[in-house]
């Protein structure tokens, strides 16, 4: 029971990145050059294929699987530190394989590594609260 209730907040933490990050690559990038998707939800929907790609070019899916289900920390504290220095690893190798602005760049890894840990705050916080609810001491 308990891997499908980690599972289910890595998939939890995956879409809040997936959805907000997004959103962080149409603010910062402008939009995208595609005739096929137009608009904003076009948009999202190009950047959320964008960040697949780079989830699985870089590895990064592996890190997540591995600190989110095998490895998964409960400090809230170490769990959130653990992602984003691994998202923060994952983006710049990754980033060798092209050129960016540094502005840009900076931008990208802060307010990145900032949703990977607002994402980790999340999860962790509902695996804490199924953790209470299970030993009735929730009050949810």
């Amino acid at each position: 029971m308990l891997i499908l209730r980690l599972f289910a907040i890595w998939i939890l933490e995956r879409v809040i990145e997936v959805a907000l990050g997004a959103y962080l690559l149409l603010r910062i990038f402008g939009t995208n050059a595609s005739y096929q998707y137009s608009g904003n939800t076009g948009d999202l929907y190009v950047n959320m294929i964008y960040l697949s790609l780079f989830y699985i070019a870089s590895g990064f899916i592996f890190s997540t699987l591995y600190f989110g289900l095998f490895k998964r920390f409960y400090s809230i504290v170490t769990q959130c530190f653990v992602m984003g220095c691994a998202f923060l690893a994952h983006l710049g190798l990754f980033l060798l394989l092209g050129r960016i602005n540094p502005n840009k760049l900076l931008v990208l890894a802060f307010f990145g590594a900032s949703i990977v840990v607002l994402s980790s705050i999340v999860g962790s916080s509902v695996l804490k609260l199924w953790a209470l609810r299970r030993n009735g001491r929730g009050s949810v």
